[in-house]
């Protein structure tokens, strides 16, 4: 797992998750979107408007879902680059 997104699951661990505002979750789901990775930017948009609505239980019960899909497309990214080697 990526350090952002550790850092981030330790946020949604703690009391500390307001700190995960909508604007990383925006740029989060931005990026898996570019990568074609569509599930997982819906994972984050989720997130996003969770964050924005200060839906903090909400996030929180969310994110393993999002960890999930990020797992998952990473193991998906090595296949691809292994498949173009």
């Amino acid at each position: 797992m990526d350090p952002g997104l550790r850092r981030d699951e330790r946020l949604c661990r703690d009391d500390t998750l307001h700190r995960f505002d909508s604007g990383a979750a925006h740029a989060l789901k931005s990026s898996a979107a570019n990568v074609g990775a569509e599930l997982l930017s819906g994972c984050y948009r989720e997130l996003e408007v969770m964050a924005r609505a200060g839906r903090i239980d909400a996030a929180r019960a969310a994110f393993e879902q999002v960890r999930h899909e990020h797992e998952h497309t990473i193991l998906e990214l090595h296949k691809m680059i292994g498949e173009m080697a």
